[in-house]
């Protein structure tokens, strides 16, 4: 899970993480608090529930023993009225007692008094006129001689008459213990029925009563399903939550004292699971909203946060992307810990440009005296071999050609001192090659000849001044001298794309590939002085014009070499090493 995480979060934006964790944490403290307060709000419904069902069980269970008992009350009073009675003697005294009894308990039909041999002797119901014979084999009739200390209760019947009726049976002695018999009474099963119905037992509940053999006695709905039978059955006593049709139910099951019955009650409970339901979508609805009102929150706080690190960011790449010494100071407002490190981003940067500016003003300085070195090391040599020439021709009595290179010399130093200037016309370039290759043809006896091909709009022209006179020199050293055919230079100035372009080609020895790379690799490396003239004018070339300036070299063994240089048409650099 954790890897998951990790390579989810990978490579993405620290607002991005922040709010991720920020939000997980949320969610996972939500998710908590859910569990707990819908785990503990069902516990309670539940609870209240089973109790408030417990209640109503425990109120109707006490109604019905009630009404029994009354009833039992009732069977006592008339039994120890009988017992001191004779009843045989004193019929219609016995019938008007029963009358009485009918007054004031308005819930009873009829009471009948039986012989023992099942024949009647008193009774209130004129119409009851059943057979002995048939009275013994009744199940009412023999379960009281049986069992003379119980009552029993029949099952509700209808009446002739329409009603729904039950009746009880008791044991009893008369006339002085001296007689025995049955005693019954007729009741209306509507107080029965009102105690059902006076009951709330939410939807679809309902009371059952049930006999010792789980037949079924009595029940206040419409109908009662074999399911229902069977969940009864399946509990002996006590309280259970069940399932019927989608519904759910809490029932309950009691024996009703006096009676060799048992009541089980159906309370509905659906309304408990329903509520639960309903604040676990509210608790949920509720949660989502909070989740999603703290997203947005925590999305705008984390932007406050982040955005001055990105315009700090931003500056950093401008900075980066742009030439250091042109440095903005940064100016960012946030966090006190955003405006402290930007604070020391801004002296990082002022310290930076302070120590660019010194070492840049170290190095052109630097620069500055190598090629003024170079200037001067090759100088002196070149007029201690011209100078010696000069004396050579005048004792060999060649005043003329002695006197030629003079002229020359004097052209050459006055255009390479240029009152101190290194940014000279290409004219005055040309001329200052001219009075070089002059020099050096004399030198060696007019052993090789010159020319140059010069385009007229490049004259007026500007150059960094000596580039072309190491390029001749090394024609002349390593391309034609000890040549046996004549030798040529030819040196070409013309304007190309924008670009001034300087060639000078001999038809030497040339070189061959391996030797152009090495001469390429001094440019760049400068621990290597091999071939210093031109490397000197490659390095000057890169110093006054940067990346707009190059010096290539082509060359064929026995063919020449050919040497161009490229220079910007139009620059406004002006002399960086005299600034």
């Amino acid at each position: 899970m954790s890897e998951t995480k990790t390579n989810f979060t990978k490579g993405r934006s620290l607002q991005f993480k922040i709010a991720f964790y920020v939000l997980l944490l949320m969610i996972i403290f939500t998710a908590f608090v859910m569990f707990f307060t819908i785990r503990n709000f069902r516990s309670y419904v539940e609870d209240s529930a089973t109790s408030k069902s417990n209640e109503i069980s425990k109120q109707i269970v006490y109604n019905y023993e009630n009404y029994i008992a009354s009833i039992i009350e009732t069977f006592n009073i008339v039994v120890d009225k009988l017992d001191n009675e004779d009843v045989k003697n004193n019929i219609e005294e016995t019938k008007e007692y029963f009358e009485s009894v009918l007054s004031f308990r308005t819930d009873i039909n009829n009471i009948m008094l039986f012989n023992i041999d099942g024949s009647i002797l008193v009774s209130t119901n004129e119409n009851f006129d059943s057979p002995s014979d048939v009275i013994r084999t009744m199940f009412w009739f023999q379960e009281p001689i049986l069992q003379p200390t119980a009552h029993y209760f029949s099952p509700p019947y209808t009446s002739e008459s329409g009603e729904n009726m039950i009746f009880a049976t008791k044991y009893l002695d008369y006339n002085f213990g001296e007689d025995s018999g049955v005693l019954m009474i007729e009741l209306s099963s509507d107080k029965i029925v009102n105690l059902a119905r006076n009951t709330n037992l939410g939807k679809y509940g309902q009371i059952v009563i049930l006999n010792n053999v789980n037949s079924l006695i009595f029940y206040s709905g419409d109908s009662v399903n074999d399911e229902m039978l069977q969940s009864i059955r399946n509990q002996t006593l006590g309280t259970s939550t069940i399932y019927l049709d989608g519904n759910q139910f809490t029932l309950s099951i009691n024996p009703i004292t006096n009676t060799r019955w048992k009541i089980a009650i159906f309370i509905n409970t659906n309304d408990s699971r329903i509520a639960i339901n309903n604040f676990t979508i509210t608790l949920g609805i509720i949660s989502a909203i909070a989740l999603v009102s703290a997203a947005i929150i925590v999305t705008f706080v984390v932007r406050g946060m982040i955005n001055p690190l990105r315009k700090l960011e931003r500056a950093m790449s401008d900075i980066e992307q742009s030439d250091f010494l042109q440095f903005n100071e940064v100016k960012v407002s946030g966090q006190k810990e955003v405006a402290s490190l930007t604070n020391t981003f801004n002296l990082m940067m002022k310290r930076i440009r302070e120590l660019m500016d010194k070492v840049v003003s170290e190095q052109i300085s630097q620069r500055k005296s190598e090629l003024k070195a170079l200037q001067y090391q090759i100088n002196p040599h070149f007029l201690y071999n011209t100078l010696d020439s000069i004396v050579w021709l005048i004792d060999d009595g060649q005043n003329n050609e002695a006197s030629r290179m003079v002229v020359a010399l004097a052209k050459l130093f006055r255009i390479s001192i240029s009152r101190g200037r290194n940014i000279i016309t290409v004219k005055d370039e040309l001329e200052h090659a001219r009075s070089y290759l002059l020099i050096q043809s004399i030198r060696y006896s007019n052993g090789f000849k010159y020319e140059f091909d010069v385009q007229d709009e490049v004259l007026e022209c500007t150059t960094v001044k000596l580039i072309l006179q190491p390029l001749i020199e090394n024609a002349i050293y390593h391309g034609i001298k000890n040549r046996i055919e004549e030798g040529i230079i030819k040196v070409k100035a013309y304007i190309e794309n924008e670009r001034i372009v300087f060639k000078v080609i001999d038809n030497g020895y040339g070189m061959k590939e391996e030797k152009i790379s090495q001469i390429y690799e001094t440019f760049k490396n400068p621990e290597i002085n091999d071939g210093v003239g031109v490397k000197n004018v490659y390095l000057r070339l890169k110093l006054y014009y940067g990346e707009d300036a190059d010096l290539t070299i082509e060359s064929e063994l026995d063919e020449g070499t050919t040497i161009t240089l490229y220079i910007p048409l139009k620059t406004s650099i002006g002399d960086k090493l005299e600034e």
